[in-house]
């Protein structure tokens, strides 16, 4: 009888441990649910973080891109303004030609030797700078032109055009004579040309800008005639 308790014994304690044994390995051989569900919302959680830093990247990508375009088109118009208004003629060659420089508060007319493209020959060329909608309808800096000779003929005549700004929110042009500034400017009624010409201009979503630029070919303002001066 001892001998058959004690193979007895054996054999549940070693049936126990076979048991201990099948549930550990059944334990470590996978992941229950809940531990599942945990690692899919720290993944969703992370793809979303990641997501919102991407998107946030190439946002600023996007902007810097623009405003490098913007200053380069500011720069580029500044420039052009600077170098043809700087060359105004006040009036064309010859005998009887009036004094020529018509200005508005967006939009400006008159003459210079300097046409838009670098390897035109010389001559004279009629520029009018206003505000105005491109092909797509968005509205701009442009400027038109054409021989002064053609413009003489077909005065609504445009041979070139070029948009200097795009997305233009705001144009105002003023003229200068010393301390008077004015909305307008007539050269035959105002006897010749303004000393200046304020630009103040303004893309979409950025403040104005301010530029006084200075006409450099300015000729004498022709006097009034005294009563019984002969001409």
């Amino acid at each position: 009888m001892k001998c058959l308790f004690t193979i007895h014994g054996f054999k549940t304690a070693h049936k126990d441990c076979l048991q201990v044994k099948e549930r550990r390995s059944g334990g470590s051989a996978g992941f229950t649910l809940l531990e599942l569900m945990l690692a899919l919302i720290l993944l969703s959680l992370l793809a979303l973080v990641s997501y919102g830093t991407l998107n946030l990247c190439l946002k600023g990508a996007r902007h810097g891109e623009a405003a490098t375009v913007n200053l380069q088109q500011l720069r580029i118009t500044r420039q052009y303004l600077e170098r043809s208004l700087g060359s105004a003629l006040p009036r064309l060659s010859g005998q009887g030609q009036w004094p020529y420089f018509e200005g508005e508060e967006q939009e400006l007319r008159f003459l210079t030797p300097l046409g838009l493209q670098a390897h035109q020959l010389g001559g004279i060329y009629h520029m009018r700078v206003l505000a105005a909608p491109d092909e797509q309808g968005v509205d701009g800096l442009a400027i038109e032109e054409v021989k002064a000779l053609v413009w003489q003929e077909e005065p609504q005549k445009v041979e070139t055009r070029l948009f200097l700004l795009r997305g233009l929110a705001s144009l105002r042009f003023t003229y200068l004579v010393g301390a008077q500034e004015f909305n307008t400017w007539h050269a035959d009624r105002q006897k010749g040309m303004p000393d200046k010409v304020r630009v103040a201009l303004s893309l979409k979503d950025q403040k104005t800008l301010e530029w006084l630029i200075p006409i450099r070919v300015v000729q004498a303002r022709e006097e009034e005639p005294e009563e019984g001066e002969i001409f």
